[in-house]
Order: structure tokens, then sequence, then C-alpha cells
């Protein structure tokens, strides 16, 4: 996985800064082998392409991986602090789904910015670097010329914004129609430099801190789940080759928040991110959650990418 860390809050996460095929006698397995994985049950797009050899150069070192796909389809992930740790989990054992993921996430950002939300009980500024998120990941785009796109945003839309002098939240009108405004302008954005599919992804359920009032935090509701949601899909569903992947099946099987899924942690202690490494470390884990969210989304995409 590739990423940007200096745009990005102190999660650590790899760093692969380019790649390249081995040529040579590493560069393809043979004939039977691709053929065998042609049937292979795991992985039922694979054989559509041949396998490869494929060499990443990270900081310090270089590793071969053997990719399913040769050469592995970009998928580039786009959103916020969550999209991050995503990502991380997405990104490992990438090779088997033929995938390079290349974490684009901006930390603290939503589709509507440059206003003060209500976060802990104060009023905060959001990043002021996601007042041209759209122009930055129109870029990252251009760049990495992504055959798929996945995008994570929502929650800090969840948050009661100020506007204008008066608290806006999800369920009135005018904020809706704003946030769904965004949603598609982000599209329109992203479409002017690239025709590869879209999909965004749900808002999982959260579970964040308390409020000083020892409240839930009203964007952690049902509600502003329902709504956050319905929003993202309503927008996805205007456009053309954009869709909606509903994660909760691999991030909150029971309907609710949880912290472990299938009897191993899934969410960081903030009860927001996705759990990725022991605090402090870079020994990634790949989670059983994190597996599932993987295999959701990206057999979805190497399905509808098969044949291109």
């Amino acid at each position: 996985m590739r990423t940007r860390c200096l745009r990005m809050i102190s999660f650590s996460a790899f760093t692969v800064v380019a790649f390249s095929l081995v040529l040579g006698g590493q560069a393809a397995l043979s004939a039977s082998a691709s053929a065998a994985a042609a049937t292979h049950t795991k992985y039922p797009w694979k054989g559509h392409d041949p396998a490869c050899d494929i060499r990443l150069h990270n900081p310090g070192a270089t590793i071969d991986g053997v990719f399913t796909t040769c050469p592995p389809k970009r998928v580039l992930l786009l959103g916020d602090s969550l999209a991050l740790t995503m990502g991380i989990q997405m990104a490992l054992h990438e090779a088997n789904w033929g995938t390079i993921i290349d974490d684009a996430a901006l930390n603290g950002c939503g589709f509507v910015n440059a206003y003060r939300v209500e976060y802990q009980g104060s009023l905060v500024a959001v990043n002021p670097h996601c007042d041209n998120e759209a122009t930055v990941w129109s870029g990252d785009v251009t760049s990495f010329r992504p055959q798929a796109i996945v995008i994570e945003l929502g929650w800090w839309d969840s948050f009661a914004h100020q506007i204008n002098g008066a608290t806006a939240s999800l369920g009135q009108p005018q904020y809706d129609a704003l946030v769904e405004q965004q949603i598609v302008g982000l599209i329109h954005v992203i479409r002017s430099v690239s025709a590869a599919p879209i999909y965004f992804l749900s808002v999982p359920w959260m579970q964040p801190q308390v409020l000083p009032n020892g409240q839930q935090d009203p964007a952690a509701s049902a509600s502003s789940h329902a709504e956050i949601n319905s929003l993202i899909q309503t927008a996805a569903q205007s456009s053309n080759a954009v869709h909606f992947v509903d994660i909760s099946p691999y991030i909150t099987p029971s309907g609710h928040f949880q912290t472990n899924v299938d009897g191993g942690i899934c969410r960081a202690s903030d009860g927001v991110h996705l759990y990725y490494a022991p605090a402090g470390t870079e020994d990634y884990v790949h989670t059983h959650c994190g597996e599932a969210l993987q295999k959701g989304v990206l057999s979805i995409i190497r399905q509808d990418l098969a044949h291109k």
C-alpha cells in the first residue's frame, strides 16, 4: 500500500513509493499455474489475467510479491482517518487480491468542510487542508491512474456544524441537502479526471468517547447513522458507475457498534478507527473484521474489473 503520511495523522502505514515488473525469469508464472488459478475457489476471478512477481520499493528494502494479476489493479482509497485504517487492513496481503492500494486519506475531513463542528462538547475548526480535498484528490487520481476508487467519508458530517451562526445537523433539510450536494460535487470532480468506477463505503457504527455531560455524542446516534448513509447512497445512485457498499456485515455484523468481531479485536480504543497494530508498534495485525472488509470490498472490485 502506498500512503502519503505527511497529509495524514500519525498512524503508521506501509509506504510503497513505486512498483515495477520484475523482468526475466520472474516475469510471470507458468501457463499451467495460471490455468490452475482460474479454478481457485477463494479468488473466483483468478486466471482472468496472468500472475507475476512485482517488485515493491520500500524505504530501506526491496521486496518481491507474487501478485495474482499482472499488472496488479490499482485501487485508490480516499477519505478521512477511518479510511486510513481501513486502507491498512485492505492492503495487508494485497498481493492475493492482485491489487495495489494507494491510501490518500486526509485526517478530519468530511463532505462538508470550512465550518466549525461541535466535537466533544466544544466548537472546533476542521483540518484546513480539507477545504481543498477535492482538488488534492483529483491530483491523486491523475497521478495514480486508479482502475477503481474507494471512498470512506461521512463521519465528520455526522457532527453538528456551525453555519452562518446557526447549528446545522443531520436530519435538517437544508443541511442534508448541503451534504448531498457536496457528495455529488466530489463525484463530478473525480469524473472530470477519471472514468474509473467509484465505491462509496457506508459509515460504520461508532462509539466515541462520551460527552463531558456523560451523554452519547449525537453523531453516533442511530438516527445520524441512518441519515448519513442514506444521503451517501442516494447521491451514489444519481451517477453512473458509482456504487454504495454497505460494510456493516464486515465491521458490525450484530447491527450495532462492536469492539470485537468473530472473537477478535476489530476497532481501536477510540471507538472510531479500525484496529491495526499494538500501540506504538508497526506490527500490523490482519484482524478478522479487516480480512472480511478486504474480501467484501476487493472481491466486488475484482469481479467488476475481471475483464478490464
